[in-house]
């Protein structure tokens, strides 16, 4: 481990890689990140609101109308569901007017179409903030992460230094003094401290659902965990939260075009994540993920790997094998690793989010041109 000594030495000589301009994207940067997270509570708020009045609307109408449902889309997917909404609309059907004269019974479906110009106005200043935040980092990236500078960053991940998160070069990868076994202790120091500042904005939003809350209780744990000396357990923790943001990776899109499917299997994830990568092509999450995918499965590998948790050993309990042994090291590569993985999916989860609102927009707009 580091001292204090070397600690504030790495980071006097870090801040002074920092030039000006790189101090001025990093300010920007963060002015949009706010202003995107502004419209994300206004948009979700109102989201919420709408949710609510659609499943009480539809509870209070199958209660009143058993039958209700048999006249409801049957279809496997979501196009194929909205082409089936707007067809029975245009044609006037049997079933489009057996719902829509009851749903006029339910005052929660009124009161829901009364909020979707502020929900629809919502929808489209996030993604509109999304879109200039992104377009910020990827302008940035491409500024400032020169070619050998990015071969560095992949040399790291090769050895579970995953860094892809990485939004302006803050460390000077390319300094010859540096290596790896002080890069991850960095983050280990004081306690964790450089891993406790990455995993701020994960571990303290404001109104996080259920599942966040979870999340971020456990990676709190996890990270007590570390500091504490109990590896193994820390890093059962975080084992569990690296399969959740896997499956979330995978599970983007399913349903849209085609029926869902289940992806049991790590593999099987895996090769659904490069797919739908390749097909989207966002360039800087397909350049990191051949990198995360292969620690990924160094990680779930059959046998102990050299500096890497043994993965299979420890969740099965395996406590005659000394492979289970595992350290500080070892399990802050997989905090990094999980952090890499959630932003995957988190990038994931707003193209989809995206594309399900302009499906709706056009499913709308197609429905007001025949009203």
């Amino acid at each position: 481990m580091i001292t204090e000594e070397m600690y504030c030495k790495f980071i006097i000589k870090q801040q002074k890689v920092l030039t000006d301009e790189i101090k001025e994207a990093i300010k920007e940067q963060t002015r949009l990140s706010e202003i995107a997270h502004e419209m994300q509570n206004i948009r979700d708020d109102l989201e919420g609101k709408s949710k609510n009045l659609i499943v009480s609307g539809f509870a209070k109408l199958k209660e009143k109308y058993p039958d209700i449902e048999s006249k409801l889309s049957q279809k496997e997917t979501t196009i194929e569901a909205m082409r089936w909404s707007l067809n029975e609309f245009i044609n006037k059907s049997e079933n489009y007017l057996y719902v829509s004269e009851r749903m006029k019974e339910i005052s929660e479906f009124q009161e829901n179409l009364n909020l979707q110009d502020e929900l629809g106005s919502a929808t489209y200043n996030y993604f509109n903030a999304v879109y200039a935040l992104n377009k910020k980092i990827d302008s940035d990236r491409k500024k400032f992460f020169s070619k050998k500078y990015i071969e560095k960053m992949d040399e790291y991940a090769d050895k579970g230094l995953l860094l892809y998160f990485f939004e302006t070069p803050d460390i000077d990868l390319l300094d010859e003094e540096l290596t790896d076994n002080f890069l991850i202790d960095t983050y280990l120091y004081n306690d964790c401290f450089g891993l406790k500042i990455m995993l701020d904005r994960y571990v303290n939003t404001p109104i996080p659902s259920p599942i966040m809350r979870r999340k971020s209780e456990d990676i709190i744990v996890a990270i007590n965990l570390l500091n504490a000396g109990c590896y193994r357990s820390a890093a059962r923790n975080i084992f569990a939260l690296l399969e959740s943001e896997h499956k979330r990776c995978a599970n983007a899109f399913e349903g849209y075009f085609a029926k869902k499917k289940e992806y049991k299997k790590g593999h099987e994830r895996a090769n659904k994540i490069k797919d739908l990568l390749d097909r989207i092509s966002i360039e800087w999450e397909q350049h990191s993920w051949e990198k995360i995918n292969n620690y990924y499965k160094k990680i779930f590998a059959n046998d102990k790997m050299d500096g890497v948790c043994f993965r299979n050993g420890i969740v099965h309990g395996d406590y005659t094998e000394n492979a289970i042994d595992t350290n500080a090291e070892e399990v802050g590569k997989l905090v990094l690793l999980w952090l890499n993985l959630r932003l995957l999916a988190d990038s994931l989860s707003i193209l989809e989010d995206g594309y399900k609102s302009v499906l709706s927009y056009l499913t709308g707009w197609a429905i007001d041109q025949e009203s």
